[in-house]
């Protein structure tokens, strides 16, 4: 498996991912996942952030797609997982672990302060899986996606030391 930032190229099959995962780990109306997709998966909603933030996908041997993650630096300095979505029938691989572990590594590199994680509260199995990585339910939010308010669950690692500027 190779990891890399993703390209405007890819951004066909981010959307694609996210869609397959949202319909298979979310327990959101179909009219939910399409605002979601909409609002946060166009192409041109993904090139913008390219720049912006720090995306990553994960790619087969044969150089398919299989996952990918979103990292941002906030305006507070903390880094931010937005996204990790894995295609369901690649998820057991260790997909989704390499892509976590490759954008932690990323946003100890900017030097952030604090590390969340962030994932829509409707998903149970989402919020399994940052736990494993000692990450800790801190608290919901309410946030918008295309006129609709969904809850989104806070998670956060205490143990998680920002990288030491003499490394």
């Amino acid at each position: 498996m190779n990891v890399r930032q993703a390209s405007a190229g890819d951004s066909d099959r981010i959307r694609e991912i996210a869609e397959q995962s949202f319909q298979a780990s979310y327990a959101l109306s179909p009219l939910d996942i399409e605002g979601i997709i909409e609002l946060e998966f166009t192409s041109d909603r993904i090139g913008s952030r390219l720049d912006d933030g720090l995306i990553l996908v994960a790619e087969g041997d044969d150089g398919a797609i299989l996952g990918f993650v979103e990292g941002v630096v906030t305006d507070e300095g903390c880094g931010e997982i937005r996204w990790l979505h894995v295609a369901p029938t690649e998820r057991g691989y260790g997909v989704g672990t390499e892509l976590f572990e490759r954008v932690l590594t990323a946003l100890r590199e900017r030097m952030v302060d604090e590390i969340h994680a962030t994932v829509l509260a409707d998903n149970q199995e989402g919020g399994e899986f940052f736990q494993q990585f000692e990450f800790e339910s801190q608290e919901t939010v309410d946030r918008e996606f295309d006129e609709r308010t969904l809850t989104v669950e806070l998670y956060r690692n205490e143990h998680i030391e920002p990288k030491d500027e003499d490394e």
